[in-house]
């Protein structure tokens, strides 16, 4: 409405009404300097209220390829700046080979395992063993005598089971058929390998049939996988 007059003023007289509108004219302006100080300060607030803010990083994906490198990159903003934080997506399970790598050529290993129904021996890692097992972990810093042993004899365990337990501690990899499950669900119980537990379960009840059900229910009963049971 106010430029409207302006405009029809001005071509009336261009100059007295040019000099007429002049406060009209300061006053829209102050009035939008206000409204740009008014956005300014609102967006300086909005920015205070975040203390950090995580997005993905899209310039990962032009420089370096993260997706097909195993690699990705968030950015961290704050106040005092941004920060930019890089993941391997790869790097749990190259440690993980590596470890089974030294498993295999014996190489650090400081203890060495022997499962009791027979004179075949394991050499392990005690850190890998006790981060995966509770019972290796109390057994390797609770103050037990095994604590000190470099050969100690699992009483509980047999080869078999033993030897599947290891494999997937290094491995994350576990192998089940009818001939091996009582023996892997034996050591697993024993020595509290919770994730082969949850494996054994899967296997027992994806596989039951009308020729097996008594034998997977004895299974079931003997080491209390209620689950099982209900199938």
């Amino acid at each position: 409405k106010t430029k409207k007059i302006w405009v029809i003023s001005h071509v009336q007289c261009p100059v007295m009404n040019l000099m007429s509108s002049m406060p009209v004219l300061r006053s829209c302006f102050q009035v939008h300097e206000e409204q740009r100080r008014y956005f300014r300060l609102s967006e300086m607030m909005w920015r205070d209220s975040l203390s950090l803010v995580e997005e993905e990083d899209p310039h990962m994906k032009v420089s370096l390829g993260s997706s097909d490198m195993g690699v990705s990159a968030h950015l961290q903003s704050s106040k005092t700046g941004t920060t930019r934080f890089f993941t391997s997506n790869t790097h749990s399970s190259v440690v993980l080979q590596g470890f089974d790598q030294l498993r295999v050529e014996g190489l650090l290993c400081d203890v060495t395992l022997v499962p009791g129904d027979g004179d075949e021996v394991f050499p392990v890692h005690r850190a890998m063993m006790a981060s995966a097992s509770d019972y290796f972990k109390a057994m390797f810093t609770g103050g037990m005598k095994e604590q000190d042993l470099m050969c100690i004899k699992l009483h509980g365990v047999n080869k078999i089971g033993l030897k599947k337990i290891i494999d997937f501690i290094y491995t994350a990899k576990l192998s089940l058929n009818m001939d091996n499950l009582q023996d892997t669900l034996e050591a697993a119980s024993f020595l509290q390998i919770l994730p082969v537990l949850d494996f054994c379960k899967v296997f027992l009840i994806s596989g039951v049939s009308l020729e097996n059900c008594v034998e997977v229910g004895r299974i079931a009963n003997t080491y209390n996988l209620t689950e099982v049971d209900k199938y």
